[in-house]
């Protein structure tokens, strides 16, 4: 009569010249392969580095205002008819570029994750 299962690092064998079951001990098991080590993270950027990237964002988003109100002060001067017309101009030339924003964000994150891999 056998137990239903060995003990934990055992095995059964028929036992030397027929004297009948008997435990042995099994080899010992290789440890699995350690995964590399992982590189330590970036470092948090300062507040120079911050501004350095932020204001030229920035200045892309105030560029279409100032060079509406550049062009307003230079028609201001012709007439009043011509400065009328570029009121409405103004808000068309300076809305647009509003509805594909998305573009600029979609390929600010795709060179993102182009530039960390």
């Amino acid at each position: 009569f056998l137990p239903s299962s060995p003990e934990l690092g055992h095995q059964w064998s028929d036992g030397e010249a027929g004297d009948g079951a008997a435990l042995t001990l099994l080899p010992p098991v290789p440890s699995p392969p350690q995964p590399p080590p992982q590189p330590p993270p970036p470092k948090e950027p300062t507040l120079r580095e911050a501004f350095a990237f932020a204001l030229p964002a920035m200045g892309i988003y105030a560029a279409p205002t100032l060079m509406s109100l550049i062009d307003a002060s230079f028609i201001g001067r012709a007439s009043t008819a011509q400065l009328a017309a570029l009121g409405p101009a103004g808000s068309i030339s300076d809305s647009v570029p509003f509805f594909l924003l998305f573009l600029s964000i979609a390929a600010t994150n795709l060179c993102s994750k182009a530039h960390a891999s």
